[in-house]
């Protein structure tokens, strides 16, 4: 008879006697640091009984349609009355004479949205926008913002009005937006906590964004269709496209422009004359009306009777003095309406100008969101581990196992000893993922002339020389006149000023005067490693891993915790978990690594 239960969706399923449930509880404290590991089972082969089937949807059946094998769905452990995992994911691997299924929990099951969407930083939603006008103030230091404006070099002189300082993004609070986005809770050590607070994004780019789309917006009606070309009739009060956009209502309905993109968004109903669909809808645009180029709009039919409604959205740059319409390419249609006789077109410009609002979600860098927070982890040393809380991520230094030796469990009388003497079970001398010399490395820049890297070192010849350990996604930023330089604005033989773009940077506010200013100054990875990495740097360097068999009951199990050592008298040595090999027999297989005395 057994004594476990397994639940999948809420529903019990059934286990029978060849059902073997093997759990592998890992530490993410001592792999390679660019890795988060999560809590897993060994395969787990289910009987193909009419509930297990009828829990799985039947996707036994080829006949069957359902998504269920390609879903994650939540699972719940009960062993001996213990329930060893309370939020985990079970995921269908394959179907034979039994069902192939496997559980996770821990990390993983927090940050799989996070980690499968692969969204970036600049897709984060937000209206944050500062004005950009060319007497932008620098902030004070520790402003309670999360924009702020730093004082940074970027390259343009002071006497310059063209362009200004860019503002800057607290790296707490692009962490409290995804949090927000996922739902999703990180817990900080406090003094990490605050380095984080600390650490700000300058935004480089100059991308249009948001809130310049919503002030540069028109709405016009139609007066009528000409030639398979609409004409624009007038402006609705108030809504405005900036300096340069004009109208000329009587000949041809030619928009001036600067260099801009166009957004077109909205129900279009197309009435032909001949009761048919009309797969020509263009949006023309040009230097003139002879020398026009076109596109073909994307739609979706909304309503496929007679007349047809189609849903147009749509975004095209317009070059500067461009005109553009819309109209039928062929089939001598009519446009009955569009938007109520109307058309909105939403234009953000391609690149801010002084006076416009320099929206922040768009221009912070192409960085995936899960390596933003790996960022963080390794600036501040700090590592995942898992916690019994849903969608609740902790992070802690390596120095909390040397801290919690006080707190260390006496396992001496729970190892199953394999040989007379005392030796372990086995020992080896190397830990997975590691190199004689593991670089720290931020991104390579060419407008980067210092040395910031730095290396975790490994005394042992059999390794491979060196590996890249951890690649940051950021550069490292020079110190001019004791600021960061980041060099998006130079000058031109004629001094004229140009923008480049460069590499995306962190930076450190400091306090100048009471003011803001970023700063590389301490987060050169020399500097990080004798900071945050002297621990763990002891534990590495001289690795002796030993493997056990201990017997563990299923409440200890429950409540294992990988940051408090383990003492093994027959050694009289303390340890640190690696990983547990938990099957349902009591006996655990434990993978521990020495710690220095």
């Amino acid at each position: 008879m057994r004594n476990d239960l397994l639940f999948i969706d809420g529903e019990l399923v059934d286990l029978d006697d060849s059902t073997k449930i093997t759990l592998n509880i890992k530490s993410n404290l001592f792999t390679d640091l660019s890795k988060i590991v999560s809590n897993n089972s060994y395969t787990i082969k289910l009987p193909k009984t009419v509930r297990n089937q009828r829990v799985i949807k039947h996707a036994d059946l080829p006949a069957c349609s359902t998504d269920y094998p390609r879903k994650y769905h939540s699972a719940r452990y009960i062993r001996n009355g213990v329930e060893i995992i309370p939020n985990g994911k079970a995921v269908v691997l394959s179907i034979s004479e039994v069902i192939e299924v496997a559980l996770t929990w821990g990390n993983f099951v927090s940050l799989s949205n996070l980690i499968g969407e692969g969204k970036t930083l600049n897709e984060l939603f937000s209206e944050d926008y500062v004005q950009w006008d060319s007497n932008i103030a620098i902030s004070d230091y520790e402003k309670n913002s999360g924009v702020i404006v730093s004082k940074i070099n970027f390259g343009f002189k002071e006497e310059e009005t063209a362009v200004t300082y860019h503002p800057s993004v607290r790296a707490s609070h692009i962490v409290e937006r995804i949090q927000a986005g996922y739902g999703l809770t990180f817990r900080w050590p406090e003094e990490k906590r605050q380095v984080i607070s600390k650490l700000i994004i300058p935004c480089l780019y100059r991308n249009g964004g948001y809130a310049n789309q919503q002030e540069r917006y028109c709405k016009v009606d139609i007066a009528g269709s000409q030639d398979s070309l609409l004409f624009w009739n007038k402006k609705e009060e108030g809504s405005k496209f900036g300096e340069a956009f004009q109208y000329n209502f009587a000949t041809g309905s030619s928009i001036i422009v600067r260099s801009i993109k166009v957004l077109a968004d909205g129900t279009m109903v197309i009435t032909p004359n001949f009761k048919s669909k009309n797969d020509n809808l263009v949006l023309l645009y040009g230097e003139s009306w002879i020398d026009e180029n076109y596109q073909y709009l994307p739609y979706t039919i909304i309503d496929d009777e007679y007349p047809y409604h189609y849903n147009i959205p749509y975004e095209i740059d317009i070059q500067k003095g461009y005109f553009f319409t819309i109209g039928i390419r062929q089939g001598w249609a009519n446009v009955n309406r569009i938007e109520s006789n109307s058309v909105v077109f939403s234009m953000k410009p391609k690149e801010i100008q002084i006076g416009d609002k320099f929206s922040i979600a768009e221009n912070l860098p192409k960085i995936k969101m899960i390596d933003f927070i790996k960022s963080l982890c390794y600036i501040c040393g700090l590592f995942a581990i898992a916690s019994e809380e849903e969608n609740q991520l902790s992070f802690v230094s390596i120095d909390i196992i040397k801290n919690n030796k006080s707190r260390a469990k006496n396992w001496t009388k729970k190892v199953v000893a394999s040989y007379q003497d005392n030796k372990p079970n086995k020992m080896s001398y190397i830990l997975d993922n590691f190199a004689q010399n593991n670089r720290l490395k931020w991104k390579e820049d060419e407008t980067v002339v210092g040395l910031f890297n730095g290396v975790i070192v490994v005394e042992n010849n059999t390794l491979d020389l060196e590996k890249d350990t951890i690649m940051m996604p950021f550069a490292a930023s020079d110190t001019r006149g004791g600021i960061a330089s980041v060099p998006i604005y130079t000058y031109d033989v004629s001094g004229e000023l140009e923008y480049e773009t460069v590499e995306p940077r962190i930076l450190l506010e400091q306090d100048d005067n009471g003011k803001s200013k970023g700063v590389f100054i301490g987060l050169d990875w020399m500097t990080l490693i004798n900071q945050n990495y002297q621990t763990y740097q002891e534990m590495v360097r001289n690795p002796v891993i030993i493997t056990e068999k201990i017997e563990i009951s299923d409440i200890d199990l429950k409540e294992l915790d990988v940051t408090v050592p383990v003492y093994l008298g027959q050694y009289g040595r303390y340890y640190a978990l690696i990983s547990v090999k938990a099957e349902d027999t009591g006996v655990c297989e434990c993978k521990l690594l020495q710690l220095e005395v």
